[in-house]
């Protein structure tokens, strides 16, 4: 047996239900005016009541099916990323449990994976970023929203 290492990167978060919160993040040089900072805001506004999963995102949450039952290794997104590629959450480890859909407080499918010994690989710049992960109640295993992923690798054993 032997193991064959593969990995996925989120280019979109297609899970994310546009918010107000972060309606501005884009913004990385300059500050919108008034008048652009209420556009934003309606047009953002606008989006998250029109938001349903596209069929990239159901493809997506069909593609995590494939690492349930995986040890594997998380690196969260955050928009710091784009200026500084090394300081986002520390990429987590953990065994995968399952694949949950749970609606939000508006109603909205968000789709999670379950994780298990969730530990954090600790790199030299960064954060821990376990605090974004929701504790499931029913059996103390945590949540991972896929609209946080930004990448995921496993191993899968293969029978030669």
């Amino acid at each position: 047996m032997s193991e064959k290492a593969q990995r996925t990167t989120f280019d979109r978060a297609y899970w994310r239900i546009p918010s107000v919160e972060h309606a501005l993040d884009g913004f990385l040089e300059g500050k919108p005016t008034d008048r652009e900072k209420k556009e934003i805001i309606e047009k953002t506004e606008r989006e998250r009541a029109d938001w349903s999963p596209s069929k990239e995102a159901w493809e997506q949450f069909e593609l995590v099916k494939r690492i349930v039952a995986h040890e594997i290794v998380v690196q969260m997104w955050d928009p710091i990323m784009f200026m500084l590629e090394d300081e986002g959450p520390y990429p987590i480890q953990a065994l995968c449990t399952g694949t949950h859909l749970i609606s939000n407080e508006d109603g909205k499918s968000q789709a999670y994976i379950s994780l298990k010994n969730v530990r954090c690989i600790r790199t030299p710049d960064g954060y821990d970023g376990k605090s974004r992960l929701l504790k499931s109640s029913s059996t103390g295993e945590s949540l991972l929203s896929l609209a946080d992923i930004y990448e995921i690798s496993w191993s899968n054993e293969e029978n030669q």
